[in-house]
């Protein structure tokens, strides 16, 4: 009879098998409740909290490549769940696969360790504006350029933005790319890009415009859109 304490304790099974085969089984079976504890308990199998996080609300099935970025998130996340390159990695995953809501969480989390890392911030741009909603994609463009006015994809978002969406806005932008064109020679040859593309479309400002498209012909001599509004700006005065 086994013992009363609990019928289907593990101890108690060892008792009742050794007295009827001897001590080789009762080492088995010591083995076999030792690899059962490695699994359950082993380090690599993400936790509940982990395992929470890393839901995703996926449009479409995984594809092989992200099957296996998903199993390198959860072994990173399982070591360390504020794990920054973790974190990232999930979000990206979460918005390319239409999980929005999901992947600004974790943007927003990312955020709050470190404010002024961009690449949260652009991603949760980039978001709203597929989205539709301009306004939030404008306030974090705007505030990119805060943290590093030298990011220049901020300012040809924005200029994306106030000229197809938020019109009444536009004004907004032309200190902005005339504080780029001045302090940022890095990226010159866009900035005066912009501010043609600011005076002449925005601004309706054809002289402003005529000299930014003059100064951007020596980068594009050979621009035939250039050339042809440059010639027509001339013809209007």
């Amino acid at each position: 009879m086994l013992s009363p304490l609990s019928p289907l304790s593990p101890i108690n099974i060892m008792k009742f098998i050794s007295r009827k085969t001897g001590g080789v089984v009762v080492g088995l079976v010591i083995i076999a409740v030792i690899v059962v504890g490695v699994i359950m308990f082993s380090p690599n199998q993400p936790s509940s909290e982990v395992a929470e996080l890393v839901k995703i609300n996926n449009t479409r099935e995984l594809t092989a490549s992200e099957i296996g970025d998903l199993a390198e998130i959860k072994v990173l996340l399982s070591a360390n769940i504020n794990d920054d390159q973790g974190l990232l990695m999930l979000a990206m995953l979460k918005q390319t696969l239409g999980d929005h809501d999901g992947a600004i969480e974790l943007y927003e989390i990312l955020h709050g360790f470190r404010p002024d890392e961009i690449t949260p911030l652009q991603n949760m741009a980039t978001i709203y504006f597929d989205t539709g909603k301009y306004e939030l994609a404008e306030e974090l463009q705007l505030k990119i350029l805060d943290i590093n006015y030298k990011w220049a994809n901020s300012y040809r978002e924005l200029m994306s933005i106030y000229r197809y969406h938020l019109k009444d806005r536009r004004e907004k932008i032309e200190p902005l790319l005339l504080y780029g064109y001045e302090n940022f020679p890095e990226a010159k040859q866009d900035m005066i890009s912009q501010l043609a593309l600011y005076y002449d479309i925005f601004a309706e400002d054809y002289t402003k415009a005529l000299r930014y498209y003059n100064e951007l012909l020596p980068y594009v001599p050979n621009d035939t859109e250039v050339l042809q509004r440059i010639q027509e700006l001339k013809n209007l005065k």
